[in-house]
C-alpha cells in the first residue's frame, strides 16, 4: 500500500484527551497511514497541534485582535505577525532568535563587521527615502542642494540619513526650520521630512543599544569563562604502571587508574587563581534497555530509548586555591561506573583487587563500558574578576588511551621558582614498567 496523503480531522478537548492531546483547547490532528508490508496491519499516525490562541485582557487588546493582517495560507506555515505584534505572544523563535543565538557563537569581528552592515543598509534605507522626497522638495534641506549634479545629491542624502541614525548631531545639511521657507513654501510639506527624520533618530537609538546589548552580553560570557584547558587525552593506567604510592598485598594486583588533566593558563598572572575551585566528572552511558526499529526493506536496527547518567568519583573535587595544574583521578574499582558488570563482580570476589587475567591493555578495554561522553566541568571565582567562572570538556571514549602516562608539566627554572609548561598538557609517554597500547604508537605524534 503506498503512502496517502495527509487528511486533517479536527477533534473536541474530551476526544483530544484520548490521544494524549490538549487540555480544555481544540486541537488538529493530521492522519497518515504509513507504507507497510503486507503482513503488517495499517499504522496510523496521529499529528497533535494546539489551537489555543491568546485571549485578549484589555480593550487596547481586543481591538487589536479583531483586526484581521494577513490570510489563513500566509500563516499556514507558522507565521503568525499579528500575534507577535498584538498579544505579545512571541514563541522564540525565528530570524532574530537565530540572529542572537549566532552573535554569541561568532567572534568579535564577525559581529562588528555584521552590525557596521547592518547600520549601512539602515543609512541606505532612510537615504533613498529621502532622495525620493528631495527630488519634488528640494527647498525642505539647508542649504538648499542642485539636484541636477547626482554625485552631490546622493552624497548629502546619505549625509544626512548617517548622522541622523548615529544621532551625532546635523552638520552641514540639516532639514530647513520654517524660518528658513519662503511665504510661497507650505511648511506642511517639510513636516514630512522632519517625521522621517524623527523616525530614523529613533530607528538609530534602538539599533544602538540593541547592539550594544549584545556587546555587553558578549564581554560578560568571555569573561565568565575560566581560563583553564583540560587535556585531550585521558589515559588509563594499570599494573606496573600505578603510582608507587598505591600499596596492596604481595600477589595482587591493584585497580587501574582513569587520569586527565587541566591546567591554568594565568599561572604567570598576578591574581590569576582561582578560588573554591570544583571538578565534576558524568559520565553519559548507553542505556541498558533498547528498542528495536525496523524499516522496510532495511535489517532491524536497536536504539537506545534513554541514556544514563553516572557520577564519576575523581577522588579529590574541590581546590580552595587553584593556581597550575590538577590531576584528575578515578579509580577503576568495583564502586565505577564506567566498569561492565561482570567485571565489577569480579572485583569484589577477588577482595577488591584487579584480576589477573585482565591485567593487560585487552583485559581493560574489554572491561570498559563505552561511554558516550564523559562530561567534566570546571568552576570557581576568578582572583581577577571576583566573578563566577567555569568551563567544560567533553571527552569521548577514542579519547581514552590505555597503558599510558602524563609527562611531568612542572619543573624549577633557575631562580628554583615552579614554572607551568601548558604546551606539555597533551604529552603522553608509556608507563613505567612497558604495557603500553601498540597500536596507538603507529597514531600518536612524536615530540622530540
Amino acid at each position: 500500500m503506498g503512502k496517502q496523503s495527509p487528511s486533517v480531522v479536527k477533534l473536541n478537548s474530551t476526544e483530544a484527551g484520548l490521544y494524549g492531546g490538549v487540555h480544555e483547547n481544540w486541537a488538529q490532528i493530521s492522519q497518515v497511514k504509513l507504507a507497510q508490508t503486507n503482513d503488517e496491519a495499517d499504522v496510523v499516525q496521529y499529528q497533535i497541534k494546539s489551537t489555543h490562541t491568546h485571549k485578549p485582557k484589555s480593550k487596547l487588546e481586543r481591538c487589536m485582535a479583531s483586526i484581521s493582517c494577513f490570510p489563513d495560507d500566509f500563516t499556514a506555515g507558522g507565521i503568525h505577525i499579528c500575534d507577535y505584534i498584538f498579544c505579545g505572544c512571541y514563541s522564540g523563535s525565528g530570524f532574530l532568535t537565530d540572529y542572537l543565538y549566532w552573535s554569541f557563537r561568532t567572534s568579535f569581528f564577525m559581529l562588528f563587521t555584521t552590525s557596521l552592515l547592518i547600520f549601512m543598509a539602515w543609512v541606505s534605507f532612510f537615504a533613498i527615502l529621502m532622495m525620493i522626497f528631495g527630488m519634488n522638495n528640494p527647498e525642505c534641506f539647508s542649504p538648499n542642494f542642485d539636484k541636477t549634479l547626482p554625485n552631490v545629491y546622493v552624497n548629502e542624502m546619505f549625509m544626512l540619513s548617517w548622522t541622523t541614525l548615529s544621532t551625532v548631531g546635523y552638520g552641514n545639511i540639516y532639514p530647513s526650520l520654517g524660518s528658513q521657507l519662503s511665504p510661497e513654501i507650505n511648511i506642511e510639506t517639510c513636516g514630512s521630512l522632519s517625521l522621517l527624520c524623527s523616525v530614523e533618530a529613533f530607528v538609530g537609538v534602538l539599533y544602538g543599544g540593541f547592539v550594544g546589548a549584545i556587546m555587553f552580553g558578549k564581554i560578560l560570557r568571555v569573561q565568565s569563562r575560566a581560563q583553564v584547558i583540560f587535556s585531550d587525552p585521558i589515559v588509563i593506567r594499570y599494573g606496573s604502571g600505578l603510582p608507587d604510592e598505591i600499596h596492596c598485598e604481595e600477589g595482587c594486583t591493584p585497580c587501574p587508574i582513569l587520569e586527565f588533566r587541566c591546567l591554568n593558563k594565568l599561572h604567570n598572572k598576578v591574581g590569576g587563581e582561582v578560588f573554591d575551585a570544583t571538578l565534576n566528572c558524568v559520565a553519559i552511558l548507553n542505556s541498558q534497555s533498547n528498542m528495536t526499529f525496523k524499516e522496510k526493506g532495511r535489517n532491524s536496527i536497536v536504539l537506545n530509548t534513554q541514556a544514563e547518567f553516572e557520577k564519576v568519583d575523581i577522588g579529590t573535587e574541590q581546590n580552595p586555591f587553584f593556581k597550575r595544574s590538577w590531576l584528575a583521578q578515578h579509580k577503576l574499582d568495583e564502586q565505577s561506573p564506567l566498569l561492565k558488570f561482570a567485571v565489577t563482580k569480579l572485583i569484589k570476589e577477588n577482595n577488591g583487587y584487579w584480576p589477573s587475567h585482565l591485567n593487560s591493555v585487552e583485559g581493560v578495554n574489554n572491561s570498559l563500558r563505552k561511554f558516550v561522553h564523559l562530561s567534566v566541568t570546571f568552576s570557581g571565582v576568578c582572583n581577577f574578576s571576583a566573578s563566577n567562572v567555569y568551563e567544560n570538556k567533553l571527552y569521548c571514549f577514542s579519547d581514552v588511551n590505555i597503558g599510558y602516562q602524563f609527562v611531568k608539566v612542572l619543573h624549577l627554572d633557575d631562580d628554583n621558582d615552579i614554572e607551568l609548561d601548558c604546551d606539555l598538557i597533551n604529552d603522553v609517554l608509556e608507563q613505567d614498567g612497558g604495557g603500553g597500547d601498540k597500536k596507538l604508537k603507529d597514531t600518536l605524534s612524536f615530540r622530540g
